[in-house]
């Protein structure tokens, strides 16, 4: 729960802190029930700034850079780098390595 005049920053940095995220990953947004639009969150930002209400919610979205090189360097899809990484414990080189195979094993049939 949250002050109406307090920042947002608090509540962004202690997010972060309990699930041992770094910042720089994570973007938060809050979307305006009355608009339905998603706006992002700034850290000086309060509750009331944006119009919140009680109970409104807040976005987190982690960037996954792993998964980001996975999927740029094997040139494959969002889902086919999130199960290569899943099958060898979210090791990129590892998941590189069984989506190169995968891939000249395509090309072969």
């Amino acid at each position: 729960k949250v002050k109406h005049s307090m920042a947002l920053s608090k509540l962004t940095e202690s997010y972060c802190t309990r699930q041992h995220l770094r910042p720089d990953r994570v973007t938060f947004r809050y979307i305006n029930k009355k608009t339905g639009a998603s706006e992002p969150i700034e850290p000086d930002q309060t509750p009331s700034d944006l119009g919140m209400t009680d109970n409104d919610e807040v976005l987190a979205l982690v960037r996954d850079e792993e998964l980001e090189i996975v999927m740029r360097r094997a040139n494959c899809t969002l889902l086919e780098a999130a199960e290569a990484l899943e099958k060898v414990a979210f090791q990129p080189r590892k998941a590189l390595q069984v989506l190169q195979s995968t891939q000249q094993a395509k090309a072969k049939a």
